[in-house]
């Protein structure tokens, strides 16, 4: 990954009732830091990636604060890595 800092652009509120989802997913995870759906996979395969807090069978998704916060803190290597089968 880059050394560049990445904004953030700030999510629109829906129907003015909440202001953004907690939980997203990948492709929302890879707008977020502008890269593509299937480059946030590979990341994600390596390990450089937070890991998802939601999985069930192919359904993944992300906190919408673990993603800024990371990417606030520069997009670092987490220091938990996913068991590799």
């Amino acid at each position: 990954m880059s050394s560049e800092p990445i904004a953030i652009a700030p999510s629109a509120p829906q129907s003015g009732r909440e202001s953004a989802p907690l939980l997203i997913t990948a492709k929302e995870c890879a707008a977020m830091v502008g890269i593509g759906q299937s480059n946030w996979y590979k990341q994600w395969s390596l390990g450089r990636v937070p890991e998802p807090v939601q999985r069930i069978g192919r359904l993944v998704r992300w906190r919408r604060q673990d993603i800024v916060d990371w990417v606030a803190a520069g997009c670092p290597v987490p220091k938990v890595q996913r068991n590799r089968k």
